[in-house]
């Protein structure tokens, strides 16, 4: 054995030895299984924690988590900032706001100084983006402008040869009884821009841009086949033309969609309280009898499947009707003609009595084809007068602090029908339908008092308060966009242009949008309305800001008139942005003055039941809303009656617009301090997935 070396251990010992080790491998084994297996049990219950967290958060509405403005900020909004902009705006020194005339340049010059007022920088013209002018919010809207001149309108109707044998009427005595009178009977106008008219002239002169050159070409069409084209819908669901060919036809077409009960089109489109779809908007069926190409189009008007009255037509009837440049007016299938006629005309020119009637219950079966009505001929011509005439969106942007690139917009558009020459039957009826003075060939002043007038007093009231909040630092980390556009009551015109070119951001930065047409002047209601609410979830976070008010929610107050697709959302939701129009409900606080003292329902110590009470204020606010809203929607839309001094000789106009004002304010701070985005719903039939 070497010196220094270890003896050899006994078999004992190195049995020991092995046991001792095996011991610690075995503990450290166990203890390493119990680390993981605390490891594992602590990963499980933070997973099973983030799990639960995210769907209690999802339970919980985007809309509570968005910050809310404090009370004294909401009360900087002010009535006597609304009573000036409307007392202006609807001022005839505006003329009405008619696109293109001195009217509108006046007002979307006052609306960009109110802006520049306002903190807002402008964004209309990025050549003038850095300049401090009001021209440098706006936006050109380059428009062909056209107007079949009154005098030289006519539109006739004669029964053929055989009808006229059947009536045993001579061929003078029908062709007397198939006129019919402009603006009383029927409206008339073109989309299709005459080029020809104008060759001769320098098209890129300055004249184009001021909108003052124009000319005029003659509409002559004579003894055409009329098309009964049904409701000229075409969707998945339902088909009106079964591969009819309608190239170069004149098609009657009803406005609306089914509706008569017990029809195949009720079952298919919901029945007669429906909401009306887009497919049954008068301009979706132009739009589909554009693509067919179609010489020439008229709309049958009954105030029931219109949901406005004749009185709408005719005073449209005497206004330009308005086409953006290089949309449908430089294609081919631009209309030749289109136009209303009323159905109590058409009926009198029918061979039978109740024909109309039989047409609307016919045109609501699955088994409808267009045909001809073999019993009469059309004949339509008119001087057209036609323009090229530029419009202004009228653009400004408050640059947010932390997210500039997100954008949350305001709209409300500013035109109008500017104005005309009362005829001696127009005047009669304005006169009738809201006790106006009016005289016979007096210039009348077309005020839009609440259309648009009012919308825009709103925007600007709260883009002042917002402005001032954000030079005080109290907001905005988004940027706010506000936009007034032009051509709206031309349809949408100046708001199609915006969604298509827009100037202030792209419309994929913009996280939603709200728009005010009209304003409650008739007091405070319950409830509130969002139309669109449906398509995204932008209507919880509006849900969330009127129960804030300590408010109600309520649905559509007009369902069956589709006011969503007749305002400046519509684009937008078209392109998938995220868009509501805000409005007032139906149950005005006011109408418990129509519950009569004396009833004893009303009575404190009556032994009436609650639900006789209850009813009694239902029926009190149907009657106060008919009164009002009614009478306004009846008498005074779109008439020169639609005034400031109308709202002024209200008892109560501003509360309720307050009212519709702090809630539109709460949602849009909301939107503008918050990284929160409202989702589309993508099974909307708006959604655009290319957005």
């Amino acid at each position: 054995r070497a010196k220094g070396s270890r003896a050899p251990q006994s078999s004992s010992a190195r049995l020991s030895a092995f046991e001792n080790a095996s011991r610690w491998n075995l503990g450290s084994s166990l203890f390493g299984i119990r680390c993981l297996q605390i490891v594992s049990t602590v990963a499980a219950v933070f997973i099973l924690t983030t799990i639960l967290l995210h769907v209690l958060l999802r339970e919980i509405p985007n809309a509570r988590r968005l910050p809310q403005p404090s009370e004294a900020q909401l009360e900087l909004l002010s009535t006597a900032d609304l009573e000036r902009h409307v007392r202006t705006l609807a001022s005839d020194a505006f003329e009405g706001r008619a696109v293109g005339t001195r009217g509108e340049q006046k007002s979307a010059a006052y609306i960009a100084a109110e802006l520049l007022s306002a903190g807002f920088a402008p964004a209309g013209d990025p050549r003038r983006s850095k300049s401090n002018s009001t021209a440098a919010y706006l936006q050109r809207v380059p428009l062909y402008g056209f107007q079949a001149l009154p005098s030289t309108a006519q539109l006739t109707l004669t029964r053929s040869r055989n009808q006229r044998a059947t009536a045993e009427q001579s061929s003078a005595s029908a062709k007397a009884s198939s006129a019919l009178q402009f603006g009383a009977d029927f409206s008339l106008t073109s989309e299709r821009f005459n080029i020809a008219a104008i060759q001769s002239q320098q098209l890129e002169s300055q004249d184009i841009i001021d909108g003052t050159l124009s000319s005029s070409w003659t509409l002559d069409m004579r003894e055409n086949d009329v098309v009964f084209g049904g409701f000229c819908i075409s969707t998945p669901r339902w088909d009106d033309f079964k591969a009819t060919n309608l190239s170069g036809k004149v098609v009657l077409c009803l406005v609306n969609q089914p509706r008569i009960e017990g029809t195949d089109g009720a079952a298919v489109f919901g029945g007669p309280g429906a909401a009306l779809s887009y497919a049954g908007r008068w301009t979706a069926k132009l739009e589909e009898l554009r693509r067919r190409r179609a010489a020439g189009v008229l709309l049958l008007h009954t105030d029931e499947m219109a949901g406005y009255g004749w009185n709408v037509i005719e005073s449209g009837a005497y206004a330009e009707n308005l086409q953006l440049r290089g949309s449908v007016s430089s294609r081919k299938q631009a209309l030749l003609f289109r136009g209303w006629i009323r159905a109590d005309a058409l009926e009198a020119r029918m061979a039978e009595a109740g024909a109309v009637q039989r047409l609307i219950k016919a045109a609501c079966s699955r088994h409808f084809k267009p045909h001809v009505l073999s019993a009469l001929k059309i004949s339509v011509s008119a001087e057209i007068q036609q323009r090229l005439v530029t419009g202004s969106n009228v653009v400004g942007v408050l640059r947010g602090k932390n997210a500039p690139e997100e954008v949350v917009m305001l709209t409300a558009h500013h035109d109008h029908l500017g104005m005309r020459n009362a005829t001696r039957e127009s005047a009669a009826k304005e006169n009738a339908q809201s006790g106006a003075a009016v005289a016979s060939d007096e210039t009348v002043v077309y005020h839009g008092a609440l259309d648009n007038a009012a919308g825009v007093a709103k925007l600007l009231a709260i883009a002042r308060v917002l402005g001032k909040l954000s030079a005080e630092g109290a907001c905005c980390d988004r940027s706010f966009v506000v936009l007034s556009p032009t051509a709206e009551e031309a349809v949408l015109l100046g708001s199609s242009h915006y969604a298509e070119v827009p100037s202030a951001a792209p419309l994929s930065a913009v996280v939603g949008m709200l728009n005010f047409d009209g304003m409650n002047v008739w007091g405070k209601t319950h409830d509130q309305v969002a139309l669109g609410s449906q398509l995204s979830s932008l209507g919880e976070m509006f849900a969330h800001a009127v129960h804030a008010e300590k408010l109600v929610v309520a649905h559509d107050i007009m369902p069956l008139q589709g006011l969503f697709f007749r305002s400046d959302q519509l684009p937008f939701a078209r392109k998938g942005v995220p868009a509501l129009k805000l409005t007032h409900g139906r149950r005005f606080e006011r109408a418990q003055l129509l519950m009569t003292a004396g009833d004893d329902s009303n009575d404190s110590n009556s032994s009436v039941p609650d639900a006789r009470l209850r009813m009694s204020l239902k029926d009190a606010e149907l009657k106060y809303f008919e009164e009002t809203v009614g009478e306004y929607e009846a008498n005074r839309y779109h008439q020169s009656s639609d005034s400031f001094e109308y709202i002024s000789g209200l008892p109560d106009p501003y509360s309720g617009a307050i009212q519709e004002m702090r809630v539109a304010l709460r949602l849009l701070y909301g939107l503008l301090q918050s990284r929160l985005r409202p989702e589309w719903n993508s099974t909307e039939v708006l959604a655009n997935p290319s957005r």
